[in-house]
């Protein structure tokens, strides 16, 4: 074996050693190059871990805000039911009401009529809110003798007290539904708004807006008269929920609820 490499041409030998010499420079930089695509992999890995801790975190805060919106909504929606802009002024007066003759419910029946929207309010916005005229009430919702034949019968609204020619305005914004003209009502005018509200002006002596048209909260709609089943000029405004009437006073008496209150649902 000895005289076999001895006998190895010099030329040969180095030859071998140079790509030995390759093969380990090769090696290195092959190291090298592993080496710096692990600590990229490693730099990008934390990349991401810093991007999902970021994301987290933001939604952790997007959460907080939905949560202190929702309890703020929660507290203006409290107010609604518990708070009172003021007492309305009511003047019993059938000299200026009417309406239609709805015979009195059994009283289970009244009961169950005055709690109907308890469980429905879920957001003020484009709800009928206010007075639709700036006068007395004549006449409230519920049992009462009728103007016209004295019985007792259930009136489906409010009536409120005005000179013919006085401007009415929605108190919610929507959509008319109806603009016309019944026996009972007289000229008058249904809108529609979200959450299964609508709205009913009676009464009218006459009509601002048609079928189809949007309105918005406080715009004019129509002017008080006495047509229909009336005893007197006034305007007969109504509020129903999923096609019932319910007591529009909750509603009348929130006219001057905060804007914060209102902001709160936006």
């Amino acid at each position: 074996l000895s005289t076999r490499l001895h006998e190895t041409p010099p030329h040969t030998a180095a030859a071998l050693q140079r790509q030995i010499e390759a093969l380990k420079h090769q090696l290195h930089t092959a190291r090298q190059e592993l080496a710096t695509r692990s600590q990229r992999k490693g730099e990008q890995l934390r990349q991401y871990e810093e991007q999902v801790s970021e994301l987290k975190k933001k939604q952790q805060e997007l959460m907080a805000v939905k949560t202190a919106r929702l309890d703020e909504r929660n507290r203006a929606l409290n107010t609604v039911f518990t708070r009172s802009a003021g007492d309305v002024k009511v003047m019993n007066d059938p000299k200026h009401s009417g309406g239609l003759f709805i015979a009195s419910a059994p009283k289970a029946g009244r009961e169950k009529l005055g709690k109907e929207l308890d469980l429905y309010l879920d957001s003020l916005e484009n709800l009928p809110l206010g007075k639709p005229i700036s006068t007395e009430i004549s006449s409230e919702f519920g049992h009462r003798t009728d103007p016209f034949n004295r019985k007792k019968a259930f009136h489906s609204g409010l009536d409120f007290r005005g000179n013919t020619g006085d401007p009415v305005v929605a108190t919610g914004s929507g959509r008319v539904k109806e603009s016309g003209y019944a026996s009972d009502y007289g000229q008058y005018i249904r809108v529609s708004h979200e959450n299964g509200f609508e709205t009913l002006f009676a009464h009218l002596s006459k009509r601002h807006v048609q079928r189809g048209e949007r309105v918005t909260q406080g715009q004019q709609v129509g002017l008080v008269g006495s047509t229909g089943r009336s005893t007197g000029s006034h305007l007969h405004y109504e509020i129903h929920h999923k096609g019932k009437p319910v007591d529009p006073m909750r509603y009348v008496r929130v006219a001057d609820l905060p804007k914060v209150a209102k902001r709160a649902v936006r």
